[in-house]
């Protein structure tokens, strides 16, 4: 099987298209899609998270010359939950990726506003349901930026 290295790369930019359709929205959009921005921001977070617990998926094919080829694909842990999600993350992963936040922002409440920000995604999606998150925070976004920096430094080096 071929090796996937962590933080997954694949991954990472799904969260990245997400982040950037955010940021386009708060830069270009009006407050009617504030609620979208901040949902797509809680969806790039949770791609950010889950770029550390991504696993091959690759599907044999077939062997040609003597070199097994196969279907590339990526798989993560199921689940939206930003802060439940963290902790899924094997505890050296989660102590680099808090190593990193504070070095990239000494005194971040990274492990804070992933409560804070948890159910963005899941929570926030349908504001006309009761239990919806009712208020959002753009804040989000900057969260969201973070932790993309994050994951940009813990890419591997090539």
């Amino acid at each position: 099987m071929p090796h996937l290295p962590l933080p997954s790369l694949e991954v990472i930019e799904q969260g990245r298209a997400y982040l950037t359709a955010a940021l386009l929205i708060e830069q270009h959009g009006t407050t009617q899609q504030w609620r979208p921005a901040c949902v797509l921001s809680g969806l790039a977070m949770e791609l950010f998270i889950k770029s550390f617990l991504a696993k091959d998926d690759s599907r044999f094919m077939t062997t040609l010359n003597g070199v097994d080829i196969f279907n590339g694909a990526v798989a993560a842990e199921h689940g939206h939950f930003l802060d439940k999600l963290f902790k899924k993350i094997e505890p050296s992963w989660r102590q680099a990726i808090l190593d990193t936040s504070e070095r990239l922002n000494r005194g971040y409440p990274l492990e804070q506003k992933l409560k804070d920000y948890a159910g963005y995604f899941f929570n926030a999606r349908y504001g006309y349901e009761a239990g919806s998150i009712g208020v959002m925070r753009m804040e989000v976004l900057d969260a969201a930026e973070h932790f993309e920096r994050i994951c940009t430094e813990l890419l591997p080096k090539v």
